[in-house]
């Protein structure tokens, strides 16, 4: 049952991935054993063995692109945000040292104010 399960999902992404709709031929598929169940002559196309194995080889190879695909975009995106990482890293430092220059202008003249003072008493 399992088996069946699988090779119905397979067909499934077969048939999305080729523009048809899964709906109807699922319905197909119930009238197909509504008829048997009734016991009707009325033939009904079913898949062959290579049929089959066809279908789940084009879906093996459009998972094994789509999976080589999403690999070489994650890549792409990796170096993006590297680059992007150093950026704002060197924009950081820049500022990191502009905000110690600041700081250090306002307090050399209250140090120096220390100092004189300090002179004085001495």
């Amino acid at each position: 049952m399992e088996h069946i399960k699988r090779e119905n999902v397979l067909f499934e992404a077969y048939l999305i991935r080729n523009g048809m709709d899964p709906n109807i031929v699922m319905n197909e598929d119930k009238d197909f054993l509504k008829a048997q169940q009734k016991g009707s002559r009325k033939k009904f196309e079913t898949l062959s063995r290579e049929q089959k194995y066809e279908i789940a080889n084009q879906e093996s190879d459009a998972l094994k692109k789509n999976i080589e695909d999403g690999r070489m975009r994650s890549d792409s995106i990796l170096e993006t945000l590297k680059v992007i990482i150093v950026f704002h890293s060197q924009n950081l430092l820049k500022i990191s040292t502009r905000l110690s220059l600041k700081k250090l202008i306002w307090l050399l003249p209250k140090l120096e104010k220390t100092l004189s003072t300090s002179k004085e008493k001495f």
